[in-house]
């Protein structure tokens, strides 16, 4: 797909369905498919169901907020739902002009199960709010004794444009009789057998077994005979029921496509979809492997005995961004997906008869574990964010405290039925990192061999990361909620790539001097007075201090180059603010626009004259060309040879990196490139400084 100048999302021709407009944005053109119905709502809502089973590096960043606000709770405030205490649903339109939202449910859990519900269509008028109660009964996913994982999602369009609201999440754990469900917005694990205490909150005797696992087996003085080792059986059997059991073998029912809520059959096979801490995880094999019923050894009714079984186990990051199905090549499902968990940390552990690790390590290109011959037993299967390359750079995805880490945990049995093969998680904060970090070192050069021993820690945070919403500082990058009030940062999966690509940037060549000054020209399509809804510091066509605007189109353009295959002749770009364009008309993100495309946005817009000076969309498209297209050879150059020239540029020697005393702009950049290529005829050097030329980022 080529765009040639940028567009708000589905307003280039794509198929009329949930997601898309029916539009067509072309030559300046807007054709719609007609207006919508006026409203009847109803305030308690029947739903039709169907299944669809070091110093901070620029000044951080933040996707623009979506122009309606969506919530939910319990229309008490408290945790606890009857019958009688719907959940309710407000959605705020920020605009002025009228929105529609088209509002469901995406239930997660069970058997690794996803159920979608249609809630209905809403109409907002200017600036309006409106609640909407929905009945416990209704919930997609109905689980009894582990949580499932309820997602409120939206699609809102208004004239001319459409776009995908942040899924809202609430977790959710029925009692036997479904008269009631326990609610919370962080999953606990803490089944209700065990209690819940202020919702968000497990009991102070499930923490008390987090914090000591072996406690919840180990025997009191007065059954274990003075052995401090020694194993209350019985206690441990009545955990492994109200604790394992409910994973498992899971209980509960779902909304079929009917509409129709059927409750889950046997065989019943455990989930594992919601992230567990480390903590929670150690204490779910603690009992399993003290209180798990034996496998037998030869289950099948054969004339000959049967050992075990061969198999390939392998894992899925469970996502959604707001800021897919553009027309990049990667990880580019619309709505929910399911993406590989390529070079993940895994495991798998047999827990029974005796405990054994029958592999650790990284799951390969698949998002697997390599085939394997497993013996009849209980194991676990388990994937965390976390990523190790063969120069020993890490990724790790950790909480707001270095030690919190998510990870997911598929207990399955090897036996007379074939286990589930594959571990599908549900959509969360550490996942979506998690994602976009097994594409980026899928990618077909993803620059991080440039420096060895890299430890980049990527947090999924419950804060604003400092008011900034999403920074990089050296290897730290963090990943919160908009301190304006939108949702988690993370719902972009450009933001994700761009942070990291500040990280990677400043261990392999550093970061100069860099600033924005946008405020200082008067032509408005160079500022970013029409982002109104994220912060103004910067945007892709601002124009900016030369070194601000390179490390930022470097981030733009390495964010652009994880999602798109070099080998293609187009490149798309989501942008996750708003843009400006040449008539004035602003375009709501995430915005599709070409990282391929010489725009040459500074020479055609901007008054640059009076200073050295660039705009993040030109260097974006730049990079890209001297990197990418498989149609110019053995021209292209390296990521490594791109830090390399830096270095050169700023220091004069590659073996020193840029610092906040270094001025960076083109004329620095072609003589670094000059100097590293050691000849004006070389053709790398020459590619440097045409595509320098072709796409507008020289002053002169």
């Amino acid at each position: 797909m080529s765009l040639p100048f940028p567009v708000s999302r589905f307003l280039f021709p794509v198929s009329c369905n949930f997601r898309a407009a029916c539009g067509l944005f072309a030559a300046g053109l807007l054709l719609s498919c007609g207006t919508t119905e006026e409203p009847s709502v109803d305030e308690t809502v029947t739903m039709a169901a169907s299944v669809e089973s070091e110093p901070l590096i620029g000044d951080g960043d933040i996707p623009s907020r979506p122009p309606v606000a969506m919530s939910w709770g319990m229309t008490d405030g408290s945790h606890v739902a009857g019958k009688f205490d719907p959940f309710r649903v407000t959605l705020r339109n920020e605009r002025m002009e009228k929105v529609e939202v088209a509002l469901s449910m995406v239930g997660t859990g069970l058997d690794q199960r996803m159920v979608k519900v249609d809630v209905g269509t809403f109409h907002l008028k200017d600036l309006e709010s409106h609640q909407i109660d929905i009945p416990i009964e209704s919930l997609p996913i109905q689980s009894v004794g582990a949580p499932a994982q309820i997602e409120l999602t939206a699609t809102c369009s208004g004239a001319g444009w459409m776009l995908e609201l942040p899924a809202e999440r609430v977790y959710v754990q029925f009692t036997p009789d479904f008269s009631k469900v326990h609610a919370s917005t962080t999953s606990t694990w803490a089944p209700v057998a065990l209690g819940l205490s202020g919702g968000d909150v497990s009991s102070k005797a499930f923490q008390t077994l987090l914090q000591d696992p072996m406690s919840a087996v180990r025997a009191d003085a007065s059954k274990g005979g003075g052995d401090p080792d020694a194993v209350d059986l019985e206690r441990a059997k009545s955990l492994y029921e109200s604790l394992v059991r409910p994973v498992l073998e899971p209980v509960g029912r779902y909304v079929d496509d009917t509409g129709t809520l059927v409750d889950l059959i046997e065989p019943r096979t455990g989930g594992g979809m919601l992230p567990v801490t480390r903590e929670q995880a150690a204490l779910l094999e603690t009992v399993l492997i003290h209180a798990a019923p034996a496998v037998p050894t030869n289950p099948a009714p054969l004339d000959f005995p049967v050992i075990g079984r061969t198999v390939r186990m392998c894992a899925k990051w469970g996502v959604q961004y707001n800021d897919s199905g553009l027309g990049e090549d990667y990880l580019n499902g619309v709505g929910h997906q399911l993406y590989p968990a390529r070079f993940a940390k895994g495991q798998i552990r047999r827990l029974t008869p005796n405990v054994q690790d029958f592999w650790a390590g990284q799951f390969d290109f698949d998002g697997c574990a390599p085939t394997m011959f497993l013996p009849y037993a209980q194991y676990y299967l388990y994937v965390e964010p976390n990523f190790t390359t063969t120069n020993n750079t890490k990724f790790r995805v950790t909480g707001d405290n270095a030690s919190q880490f998510w990870a997911w945990w598929l207990p399955f049995t090897i036996g007379s039925l074939p286990p589930v093969l594959a571990l599908s998680t549900a959509n969360h904060e550490a996942s979506r990192i998690g994602a976009v970090v097994s594409t980026l070192l899928s990618n077909w050069d993803p620059g991080v061999a440039v420096v060895s021993n890299k430890n980049y820690r990527l947090v999924a945070s419950t804060t604003d990361c400092e008011q900034t919403g999403a920074f990089s500082r050296g290897e730290y990058v963090c990943y919160g909620f908009d301190p304006g009030g939108g949702p988690h940062t993370t719902i972009s999966k450009i933001v994700i790539a761009h942070e990291i690509a500040h990280s990677l940037d400043a261990s392999g060549s550093g970061t100069p001097y860099n600033t924005y000054y946008w405020e200082l020209t008067g032509v408005p399509a160079c500022r970013c007075d029409h982002v109104l809804t994220a912060n103004q510091l910067h945007c892709i066509q601002s124009w900016e201090q030369a070194g601000g605007a390179f490390i930022e189109g470097f981030a733009q353009f390495y964010a652009a180059k994880v999602f798109n295959e070099w080998r293609h002749t187009d490149c798309v770009f989501a942008y996750y603010k708003e843009f400006r364009q040449d008539n004035g008309v602003v375009l709501m993100p995430p915005v599709a626009m070409s990282c391929r495309t010489n725009h040459r946005w500074m020479k055609n817009h901007c008054d640059y004259s009076a200073q050295s000076g660039g705009v993040e969309m030109d260097w974006m498209t730049y990079f890209w060309n001297v990197h990418a297209p498989q149609e110019y050879g053995n021209k292209r150059i390296s990521m490594q040879e791109y830090h390399l020239i830096k270095r050169k540029s700023c220091t004069g020697s590659t073996g020193s990196l840029c610092s906040s005393a270094h001025q960076l702009d083109f004329e620095t950049w072609r003589v670094g490139a000059l100097d590293y290529f050691g000849s004006s005829s070389n053709l790398k050097f020459q590619h440097v400084r045409d595509m320098g030329y072709l796409h507008g980022v020289n002053r002169y």
